[in-house]
């Protein structure tokens, strides 16, 4: 085996980040003990799609084969069902929060049961100096695709008119969906709405890093808390685009496995994966002011890495450097060596290529001399790929593990990927409900985040321990001029920065007329 030596270039670790509470609305579960239920009941939650999924009866957009125009091959999905929100008691009016799209009751839901968890819902005082950073992808949702139904069905109308000489009406889809801006907030909106919902003072934003969003929120709600610029954070993330519009766009990318093909992470016999949607959140604090405050420590956060390497050979297609790297980065921000990890939740969703890099991935980075590999597994084998919540589903579920000291399966894997070097395979895979190894240590566990378009997170969890010991936050250093040392521009016909320079100098605009 590879040897692996102390991950260089660490520095002198931060305070610790305390999890004082989470929460997650996934497929097949509203609450935490149903989540873990599903897990340890090895449920495939799963299901085919629905006329409410889609807006009209999915039979009408399949075709069972890949690369057909508007059309999706796959039409099995991670679904929440059965939700109902209630609007009461939040700092909004109940009329608003009841016609907003699901996507943004979701990420309400799931941030007051975490503050409910954590014990600080509708505590004033204590939520002025906390903020929230969600994940959201930047797509349509199922209600603001409803705004351009009708301009969509009168396009249609006209070229349909044109082709056959006689009139053929068009109708709107899915007109029983709100189609106003009002029920129809922008994406960068969850954030914004749950700050002026639960009464949160400090910073607020939402941030689409593809699928690696949820470890990225929770990167920057730490520094946050690092920096002294809050108190505590929510950090988590949202899935909830329009379920047409993500298998559509999957289908394009060749992403999922066929009808009747398998979608099972980390099994070579895969065909691909399976999309999903969800929200989920945790509420963080520093260590040594949850301390003070008496607060319920669910877990400690060691350190969190990301990287952005770009694309590989395809979007799709990941590169192990850039994996490498977010592990790397994660192990400087700590004391904890790679050897130390007891069991990696792996980003796994089920493509082939996908897996076997984040397998090698692994193999190169943990699997040192005289040191057990990690134990595998993956929370998508159970209810599928939730995109920017996928990180907050394994997050959640390794906390419980850790707590539990209990490692439900990841299902369904028959053919087990190895890794080139054959240091992991079947054997390292949780294929079995099993106890957490190395009863005689505090658990450690890594979770993987990686989007495509080379987005990657890695994040580090331990057990809490009440001995544990957290020094306060040290005093902030003074804040420094920063020098601008180059920069470039490219607008309108000004190729480089002189030519804007010239062109202002001589009064110049570049506006022209919209082409046909």
């Amino acid at each position: 085996m590879k040897q692996t030596a102390n991950v260089k270039g660490a520095v002198a670790p931060k305070a610790k980040i305390a999890v004082i509470g989470m929460s997650g609305l996934f497929p097949g579960s509203q609450t935490l003990d149903g989540f873990w239920k599903n897990l340890v009941d090895n449920r495939d939650l799963t299901s085919l799609s629905e006329t409410m999924d889609f807006g009209a009866d999915p039979q009408i957009y399949y075709h069972p084969e890949k690369g057909k125009l508007d059309r999706c091959y796959s039409l099995r999905g991670g679904y929440v069902r059965d939700f109902v929100f209630d609007p009461e008691g939040y700092r909004l009016d109940p009329d608003f929060l009841r016609q907003q799209d699901p996507q943004f009751q979701w990420s309400l839901y799931v941030a007051q049961q975490a503050l409910r968890d954590a014990q600080y819902w509708n505590r004033s005082d204590e939520l002025r100096r906390c903020g929230v950073i969600l994940g959201n992808l930047s797509f349509p949702t199922r209600y603001s695709r409803q705004i351009f139904a009708e301009a969509y069905a009168k396009l249609a109308e006209s070229a349909l008119n044109d082709l056959c000489g006689t009139h053929i009406p068009i109708p709107a889809a899915n007109t029983d969906y709100p189609a106003s801006l009002e029920q129809s907030l922008i994406s960068n909106a969850p954030a914004a709405l749950v700050a002026q919902a639960l009464g949160l003072r400090g910073l607020h934003f939402s941030l689409d890093a593809a699928c690696a969003s949820s470890l990225y929120a929770v990167k920057l709600a730490c520094d946050e808390l690092h920096n002294g610029k809050a108190d505590m954070m929510l950090a988590g993330a949202v899935s909830g685009a329009d379920p047409l519009f993500i298998h559509m766009g999957f289908s394009y990318f060749h992403a999922y496995a066929r009808h009747g093909e398998k979608s099972i992470p980390m099994d070579r016999q895969s065909g691909g994966l399976t999309s999903a949607e969800g929200a989920g959140v945790v509420v963080l604090k520093r260590l040594a002011d949850a301390q003070r405050d008496g607060d319920r420590v669910l877990a400690l956060i060691d350190g969190v890495g990301l990287s952005n390497d770009g694309k590989g050979k395809f979007l799709l297609s990941p590169n192990p450097k850039g994996q490498k790297l977010a592990f790397e980065r994660a192990y400087q921000q700590c004391e904890l060596q790679p050897s130390d990890i007891d069991y990696l939740e792996c980003h796994a969703t089920g493509p082939p290529l996908g897996d076997k890099t984040e397998i090698n991935s692994i193999a190169d980075f943990f699997v040192t001399e005289g040191a057990d590999a990690p134990l595998l597994g993956s929370a998508k084998s159970n209810m599928g790929h939730l995109l920017t919540a996928a990180g907050m589903a394994g997050m959640i579920k390794v906390i419980l593990a850790m707590q539990k000291r209990y490692l439900p399966a990841s299902i369904q894997i028959d053919a087990p990927v190895e890794s080139e070097n054959g240091s992991i395979g079947g054997d390292q895979m949780v294929r079995k409900n099993r106890e957490w190894p190395h009863s005689d240590r505090l658990p450690h566990a890594g979770i993987n985040a990686f989007g495509f378009g080379g987005t990657n997170a890695h994040l580090i969890l331990s057990a809490y321990d009440a001995a544990t010991e957290s020094s306060p936050l040290p005093a902030p250093a003074p804040a420094q001029a920063m020098a601008i040392t180059g920069m470039e521009l490219h607008v309108g016909a000004c190729e480089r920065l002189v030519d804007f320079y010239l062109a202002l100098v001589r009064g110049e605009d570049f506006f022209r007329s919209l082409t046909p």
